[in-house]
């Protein structure tokens, strides 16, 4: 895979991504079985920006940047 390739790639999974953080800063939810919900939720929040912030470090770090 190119550098070009993985930009594109992450362009593409950047709006997926925003949108379902923005959804959840909005009051969305996630209902896993037998867990509490808000307490999972602002967990898995928290795992999807810092997987955000990371990927966007990582690209940084390439040739190109």
């Amino acid at each position: 895979m190119t550098v070009e390739e993985l930009r594109a790639e992450r362009s593409a999974l950047g709006g997926s991504l925003n949108r379902h953080i923005t959804y959840l800063e909005a009051g969305g939810k996630i209902y896993p079985v037998c867990q509490d919900a808000d307490s999972t939720t602002a967990a898995f929040l928290a795992k999807l920006k810092q997987y955000r912030t990371d990927v966007e470090g990582w690209l940084a770090t390439l040739p190109g940047s």
